[in-house]
């Protein structure tokens, strides 16, 4: 007990961060998730008690919050609202793709499973040096027309980390 307060001590200012999409989250319609320095901080303590990549990956992340709206009628308002912080952001648009989806009906019953349109999938981040493959910060946003997903992850990622096959 006492090393886990030893731990989680030291931890407790991070906890209290400032979360990028709190207006967002409290939202109509809208589930949210946020990781705070806390939780990352017991992942990074794993990083000397195995070297793998995923403990690698995490090591300068502050901060991971999650949105996700599977409401038709407020995914334009979640997204729009969003998109405004996200402005804000000073971020690059990494990687874009639109994807246009029929519709798909049940047969026999002619009830609507997935609504047709476009679906979007981007991804933003801090602008990264020449050379250097860390990126300041991510977003991921996931749009169709009845649902959103958001996931920002606050810190310092290393691409080479990320992918490498370790």
């Amino acid at each position: 007990m006492l090393v886990l307060l030893a731990i989680l001590v030291p931890a407790m200012p991070l906890a209290a961060q400032e979360k990028m999409f709190a207006e967002v989250a409290k939202m109509p319609d809208v589930e949210s998730v946020f990781v705070g320095g806390a939780i990352l901080k017991l992942a990074k303590g794993a990083q000397t008690i195995t070297d793998n990549k995923y403990a690698r990956s995490v090591k300068n992340i502050d901060a991971i919050e999650v949105i996700s709206c599977e409401s038709e009628e407020a995914v334009d308002a979640v997204a729009e609202a969003c998109q405004k912080i996200i402005d804000s952001m000073n971020l690059e648009v990494i990687l874009e793709a639109n994807e246009n989806r029929e519709q798909r009906v049940l047969k026999g019953s002619g009830k609507v499973i997935q609504k047709g349109g476009v679906e979007r999938s981007i991804i933003y981040g801090g602008p990264m040096e020449e050379g250097q493959p860390k990126m300041k910060n991510m977003i991921v946003v996931n749009q169709s027309p009845d649902e959103f997903q958001l996931v920002y992850i606050r810190g310092c990622i290393d691409i080479s980390d990320v992918v490498s096959g370790d």
